[in-house]
């Protein structure tokens, strides 16, 4: 069965140290907490938010973790913030469905830690307006296999990611060890967005800017030290229209 729990839940290291929980579908409009190094451990899969209210999941000072065995999937009107030296590892997929009414369903930020090691990582996956931020000394890894992958399919339209370095060069660093498709499968107008000194590192071998039938997706590069380094070759436009790829203000593209 799944465990659809109705009220908060706080993981406190200084209270309570290590807590399980099995198949979770955490939906309603309550929270979860993670915080003073406290361990929150979920098994196999986890689903954050639906349709009815908004459900949020943060990860928040030294030490604190939350260890996820299986995919982890952001719904409609869920927000997951890592920050604060806070660690969220998963061992599966990413997924974000259609962001609804929050202003940003995953915020990694303040020295957080994301690493996912397995599986696709989709952000927009039939979904729109969904927005990841990566900011003043947060840093997300994506490994193994994983392709990244902003906006797939026809309804997953105006995805964004931002790598944003608050002014530093290499303020934030993101990597992604496989390859990157913006748009895919005819998903439309998504962007990536690298910005004030952010680091996004693509080790795959290709990184395309609207893979077939996705058009008026984009990459932005501004900024001093802002910088998108890959390990193969870029294409912009694979069978679409009107992609782009901007440079701009000081900005490198390797």
């Amino acid at each position: 069965g799944t465990n659809d729990f109705a009220n908060p839940v706080v993981v406190n290291g200084g209270a309570n140290g290590v807590v399980r929980m099995d198949n979770v579908n955490a939906f309603g409009a309550n929270s979860i907490v993670v915080t003073n190094g406290g361990q929150l451990v979920t098994v196999p899969a986890f689903t954050l938010g639906n349709l009815s209210g908004v459900r949020s999941a943060r990860v928040t000072g030294m030490g604190s973790l939350w260890t996820n065995t299986g995919a982890v999937i952001i719904g409609t009107n869920a927000t997951v913030t890592v920050d604060t030296g806070g660690r969220l590892r998963i061992s599966a997929g990413l997924t974000m469905n259609t962001n609804g009414m929050v202003p940003y369903g995953l915020m990694v930020t303040n020295g957080g830690q994301l690493y996912s090691s397995g599986g696709m990582c989709s952000i927009g996956s039939n979904g729109a307006n969904n927005r990841v931020v990566v900011a003043g000394g947060g840093a997300l890894w994506n490994n193994g296999n994983q392709i990244l992958t902003i906006g797939q399919n026809a309804t997953g339209s105006n995805n964004v990611v931002v790598v944003d370095g608050a002014g530093v060069a290499g303020g934030v660093q993101v990597i992604n060890a496989s390859n990157l498709l913006i748009g895919n499968a005819a998903g439309p107008s998504n962007s990536l967005v690298i910005t004030n000194g952010g680091v996004f590192t693509n080790c795959g071998t290709y990184a395309i800017i609207g893979a077939p039938g996705g058009g008026t997706n984009s990459m932005t590069v501004t900024g001093s030290g802002s910088v998108w380094s890959n390990g193969g070759y870029v294409l912009v436009g694979s069978q679409s229209s009107f992609n782009r790829l901007t440079i701009a203000q000081g900005g490198k593209v390797f």
